[in-house]
């Protein structure tokens, strides 16, 4: 047996607070308005556990696919574990009901991400959120993670 842990909530913690942590959000150009952050990065030092739980439903968007791919899906419904380095999010556009093209596309920015961050491409997973149906671009997360990486 195990002794038990007490987790404490800090309210002004961030996904960089634990150590070997980086997170960073900037305007890759997802979104006209270059005021707003459209991308999120989080790094870590090393590969480390990675868990999550993905819908149920089968139409889900391509991000969730990938990432799933990425990681050991359990029974559905339940949390899937695996490895992982990074995460790399978009807000702008979901990347959802675009077909093999959206697949591509998410499969690509894991190879961008893994490239810039040194790790292979299954150990990055990717979210996306935003308009439904419109394709992915690539540019923005070209020119967004090496500036991502540069600022943390």
């Amino acid at each position: 047996m195990t002794d038990s842990v007490k987790l404490v909530f800090n309210p002004a913690g961030s996904p960089a607070s634990a150590r070997g942590f980086s997170a960073i959000g900037v305007h890759a150009g997802f979104r006209a308005d270059p005021e707003r952050l459209d991308m999120a990065l989080v790094v870590a030092d090393e590969p480390c556990a990675a868990a999550a739980t993905f819908t149920t439903n089968v139409f889900c968007a391509a991000p969730v696919r990938v990432s799933r791919e990425h990681l050991d899906e359990g029974a559905p419904g339940q949390p899937a574990y695996g490895c992982a380095r990074a995460v790399v999010i978009n807000s702008g556009i979901a990347n959802a009901a675009t077909g093999e093209r959206g697949l591509e596309a998410a499969r690509e920015t894991c190879e961008l991400v893994g490239e810039a961050v040194g790790c292979p491409a299954a150990e990055v997973l990717v979210a996306s959120t935003g308009v439904i149906g419109q394709h992915l671009r690539l540019e923005p997360f070209a020119t967004g993670v090496p500036a991502a990486l540069a600022a943390l």
